[in-house]
């Protein structure tokens, strides 16, 4: 996730030194992707000033070379999740792939360290923050502590939570049964 943001940055970068040009990169905007390899062709057609082609050279390597590292931590986390049977059961849940499945079960560790969804979910930090005072709850905001990887979404790690306890592979019946919902609010 670091090179991705990493990459985001010096994309962003790029893209700023061309702001000084106008007039010719009108035609870039209607590029679908300036990093790919039409985008890339235009890039180095661009009359540039001396510096800015030069740092533009060097993001374009950069660019490169972090999107290599990129493939290799995929291949690794690919690699590293074939024989881990909690990445494999979180896989099974929508909209978790290649890369969270085993994300989820590294941060999560052992199951077993939480009593409930709500325990798990408190760990990620996603419940509301509160405040008593006088004999007075308030519920506010969701709270900032927490593990930043896990909190995109509470569904997803309440099933993540049910299906790692039960030590088997997602099946919408099942936690719609549990939950005491009639449809699962996934489908």
């Amino acid at each position: 996730m670091s090179y991705v943001r990493l990459r985001t940055i010096v994309n962003n970068r790029i893209v700023t030194a061309f702001d000084r040009y106008p007039e010719q990169t009108a035609a870039l905007k209607r590029c679908s992707d300036l990093f790919g390899a039409t985008g890339r062709k235009q890039l180095a057609a661009l009359q540039l000033s001396e510096i800015d082609r030069i740092q533009t050279d060097r993001g374009l390597a950069f660019i490169d070379d972090i999107e290599r590292r990129i493939k290799q931590c995929e291949a690794t986390i690919k690699a590293l999740s074939k024989s881990n049977a909690n990445a494999k059961r979180l896989k099974t849940i929508p909209g978790i792939g290649e890369f969270f499945a085993p994300l989820i079960d590294a941060e999560i560790d052992d199951i077993g360290r939480f009593r409930s969804a709500k325990k798990l979910a408190a760990y990620a930090g996603i419940v509301p923050s509160t405040y008593s005072s006088g004999g007075k709850t308030y519920h506010g905001r969701i709270i900032k502590q927490g593990n930043k990887w896990l909190r995109w979404a509470r569904r997803l790690l309440t099933i993540a939570f049910q299906v790692l306890r039960d030590s088997r592979p997602y099946d919408r019946r099942a936690v719609c049964l549990e939950s005491g919902s009639k449809q699962s609010r996934l489908s």
